[in-house]
């Protein structure tokens, strides 16, 4: 199986904090590129020991140590590691990357979707305040889109699906209508937090919250 494209390698910044994701075949780029012989990103080797049960205890990494390829092609490949194969070698895939020339923490502005406005209102209806189930809401636009109206998080909103055919393309104050509170934009995030799939199990101790990959 190519692995080569698979995105599966967590890209950590210069403090060892989760920056992003890529793929074997740029991570490797990576590691290869650089100024003055530098390379850009250096790749975690990572050794564990079998717990009680004799698995692998990915949780607990025994040492972590960052390595350039040169050293990387080298290391000895593990039977639990991924391999990168060629002609002639086989290479462990680098799975954990470090990129040691940037220390900041990109940050992620949510984008105005059904699923964002769902979780920003808590899927409570703004203009009866009603708890709703995911089938009993809907997306309403406070000023309709016949109207002018953009797809933007100040401009909607949850509503009982009942209430928005009834307000149609109307103004909430044509029908009767008046929201609870004014619709706001959520705060951008650090992308660190927003990395909470699992998709190798070396990634666990590096993770904020924990979600293997289906």
């Amino acid at each position: 199986m190519d692995i080569t494209n698979k995105l599966i390698v967590l890209k950590l910044n210069a403090n060892w904090m989760p920056i992003g994701t890529c793929t074997v075949k740029q991570a490797v780029i990576d590691m290869m590129g650089g100024v003055d012989g530098k390379p850009n990103s250096l790749a975690l080797d990572i050794e564990y020991e079998r717990n009680s049960d004799g698995e692998w205890d990915f949780d607990n990494p025994i040492y972590m140590n960052p390595v350039d390829w040169k050293t990387w092609e080298k290391i000895k490949v593990r039977e639990y590691d991924l391999v990168i194969h060629s002609s002639k070698l086989a290479i462990r895939a680098p799975i954990v990357l470090i990129a040691v020339n940037y220390n900041k923490v990109p940050i992620k502005r949510p984008r105005p979707t059904k699923d964002a406005i769902m979780k920003r209102d808590n899927l409570h209806c703004q203009y009866s305040g009603r708890k709703l189930t995911r089938k009993e809401a809907d997306i309403d636009h406070v000023i309709p889109v016949s109207k002018g109206g953009k797809n933007t998080f100040s401009n909607m909103v949850v509503c009982d699906i009942a209430i928005n055919r009834m307000k149609a393309d109307k103004f909430a104050h044509d029908v009767g209508l008046k929201l609870i509170k004014i619709p706001q934009e959520p705060s951008p995030v650090p992308i660190s937090t927003t990395i909470n799939e699992m998709r190798h199990p070396t990634w666990g101790p590096f993770m904020i919250t924990k979600k293997k990959a289906e």
